[in-house]
């Protein structure tokens, strides 16, 4: 009666469907999360005096990686986490957050992390860049002498890598990847951001790690990749 409509009544009420919702229901306000905000090299530091050589050969022979490889990643043991720690960096080498791996394989981020790449900052960069995905696979092409660059998954910081590339003058990019659909969806929309050539390799295995185990080397590498198609970026 008191709810006005658009057709009123000689009683002084309104009309209404029966099917007519009166009011609004209530929606619960969504509560945003406050972002939080980490010091990422700060953290990465507080864990590299107790990490010591013996721990990451131990670790590397677990991985089938050398462990100069990954301490020149800057591989250390977090201990409040209980788990291995990669940085992972923007393209100007700083470290915006920190991938950890625990003994038995398992995955995730300190929380608070912002995505970025794993790379080391102690090798002089070649002229061609290999594109991986995960650090421990970028610890295997290290390990094989490669210019390596990984991302925390088969997609995402195409705009880092992009900006890597720029900055350390590469020539030429190979984005290895998985022999599944995601895999090659991530490695092809990289390769459409790119501005040098660059292929798509997939091993004939699991990833790089299973290669380096299986006896595979750069050269093997070298002379599969020569006979792929390569994509040369159009010039403005």
């Amino acid at each position: 009666m008191r709810v006005q409509s658009n057709k009123d009544l000689k009683n002084g009420g309104w009309l209404h469907k029966a099917s007519e919702e009166f009011f609004p229901k209530y929606e619960k306000p969504i509560r945003e999360e406050p972002e939080i905000q980490i010091d990422a090299g700060g953290m990465w530091k507080e864990w590299v005096p107790g990490t010591k050589p013996s721990m990451l050969r131990r670790f590397g022979e677990k991985l089938g990686v050398e462990a100069l490889a990954l301490s020149f990643l800057g591989c250390v043991w977090s201990a409040p986490n209980d788990a291995w720690a990669f940085p992972m960096r923007d393209a100007n080498k700083k470290i915006i957050g920190i991938r950890l791996r625990s003994e038995a394989g398992d995955k995730w981020a300190v929380k608070g992390s912002k995505a970025g790449c794993f790379y080391t900052t102690k090798l002089p960069v070649g002229k061609t860049l290999y594109v991986l995905e995960g650090p421990t696979d970028t610890a295997a092409g290290i390990t094989l002498g490669l210019t390596a660059i990984g991302r925390p998954s088969c997609l995402g910081c195409e705009a880092q890598v992009v900006e890597y590339v720029r900055l350390n003058k590469i020539s030429e990019v190979v984005v290895c990847s998985d022999n599944d659909a995601p895999g090659l969806r991530g490695a092809e929309k990289l390769q459409a951001a790119l501005k040098v050539p660059s292929c798509i390799w997939v091993p004939p295995c699991k990833d790089l790690r299973e290669f380096l185990s299986l006896g595979g080397d750069a050269q093997m590498i070298d002379s599969m990749i020569r006979n792929l198609i390569w994509t040369h970026p159009k010039k403005a």
